[in-house]
């Protein structure tokens, strides 16, 4: 899986909204569940898996 820059604020283009993103990578248990909910299928569609 591909790492992903980290950024402070990310801005939605289409409707100009914008939310503050504050950075966990540090904290192994936030990370454990990420980890854990990107394993889950409904980030997959029924038949799909990761």
């Amino acid at each position: 899986m591909a790492e992903i820059e980290y950024q402070q604020m990310l801005t939605n283009q289409n409707s100009g909204g914008s939310a503050v993103v504050v950075d966990f990578s540090n904290n192994t248990a936030v990370m454990d569940f990420v980890r854990w909910l990107k394993k889950q299928p409904q980030w997959f569609g029924n038949n799909a898996s990761p």
